[in-house]
């Protein structure tokens, strides 16, 4: 009997998709049942663990971390008056930022986290400076009111520890870590300690990022046109 295993198109798609319910309930809240409105918003919260592990998974492989960043960053701004309407009816909200400047903070931690364990020597101010340079990023995060925060960016920087450990125990700090927000992302730790490894059917990352403000912009048109 074969072992049931993820793979990383998967876990794209199921943070896709649980992303998507998340965002169409929050568009039609006020026309949802109350139950149904939480029912929505809970599953929703499997998305961001499963995006986080992913920029963890995409800092390992990628080559160019610059551009990595930059195309996050990118997709950030242009997202951001979309996501702003969507939750808020107005264009441009500074108090709640979108997810990718999120994802681009943590990416940008593990980025510094790289170049620090490279470039000092003695482990110990290593570790120092590494920690001090993430948990800076992490309050950046919280003063730019980015979604998730700080718990965003030392989510993705635990994820990193947990895939540079190479031990399945160590997937229990950003398990416990998420917890603490909230327990409706233990799925996806699930669907994570199941990940084979491999990169599974190729999907190309613009179809991604290009996704995150259509749907949005679908999302705020299908309200309108209901009226909800």
């Amino acid at each position: 009997m074969n072992k049931i295993r993820t793979n990383g198109f998967i876990l794209k798609i199921i943070a896709i998709v649980t992303m998507v319910i998340d965002h169409f309930t929050a568009a039609f809240e006020l026309s949802l049942p109350e139950n149904i409105y939480h029912l929505g918003r809970n599953i929703g919260r499997t998305s961001f663990p499963l995006f986080a592990y992913m920029i963890a998974v995409g800092y390992i492989h990628t080559k160019n971390k610059k551009n990595y960043l930059l195309r996050l960053v990118g997709v950030g701004l242009i997202s951001e008056v979309l996501f702003d309407y969507l939750l808020f009816d107005k264009f441009f909200v500074m108090s709640y930022n979108n997810i990718f400047f999120t994802l681009a903070l943590g990416l940008l931690a593990l980025i510094i986290s790289g170049y620090v364990r490279e470039n000092i020597k003695n482990l110990y101010v290593a570790a120092i400076v590494e920690y001090a340079a993430v948990f800076q990023i992490g309050y950046l995060a919280q003063f730019c009111h980015t979604d998730y925060g700080f718990y965003g960016v030392f989510l993705i920087y635990t994820f990193y520890i947990y895939l540079r450990s190479k031990s399945k125990i160590t997937l229990l700090l950003p398990m416990l870590f998420g917890m603490i927000q909230t327990p409706y992302v233990l799925p996806a730790y699930l669907l994570i300690y199941l990940d084979d490894g491999t990169h599974g059917r190729h999907l190309s990352k613009y179809i991604t990022y290009l996704f995150y403000p259509a749907h949005i912009l679908v999302a705020i048109l299908l309200r309108g046109f209901v009226g909800a």
